[in-house]
């Protein structure tokens, strides 16, 4: 009887590790037609954090295809904001999906709003789905009209 019980609980603590796993995985937005990472925390053309902007060689071909990047004062890309249907996050979730499919996909989200501040001022927040450096902007309507990808706080 010892046996099983220590039998358990290795099980449930693989089975925890394995879910933190998943649910760690960094983020990234894929070109739906070429099924290519474009931007990422981890992988993709371009890293969150890591790219620098005087190395974007497409920054206006992104921007008029739906994708805001985002730099700091030292030229370090911060964030992506993705704002067409043409990606998907990588759990195949884009814009125009409504909230069950984030919700589906991401589970409870860590919170529903994203305050928007400037010099340390509130100057707002947005309706959404927020989760560990990825907020769904959402409409009136529960449907998708961004997805941020990077330094988000709730």
């Amino acid at each position: 009887m010892k046996n099983l019980s220590v039998l358990i609980v290795f099980v449930v603590f693989i089975m925890l590790c394995f879910g933190c796993a998943q649910k760690n995985q960094a983020e990234d937005i894929i070109n739906i037609d070429t099924e290519i990472a474009v931007v990422g925390l981890k992988r993709g053309a371009l890293l969150i954090n890591e790219s620098r902007k005087e190395d974007v060689q497409n920054l206006d071909e992104l921007s008029s295809a739906g994708v805001q990047l985002s730099f700091d004062t030292e030229g370090i890309l911060r964030q992506a904001v993705i704002e067409s249907s043409k990606y998907q996050t990588r759990k195949g979730v884009q814009v125009g999906d409504d909230a069950d499919a984030v919700r589906q996909q991401y589970g409870k989200p860590q919170n529903r709003r994203l305050s928007l501040n400037k010099s340390r001022r509130s100057i707002g927040e947005m309706k959404g789905l927020f989760y560990k450096d990825i907020f769904f902007v959402m409409d009136g309507e529960n449907k998708v009209i961004a997805i941020i990808l990077g330094n988000t706080k709730a």
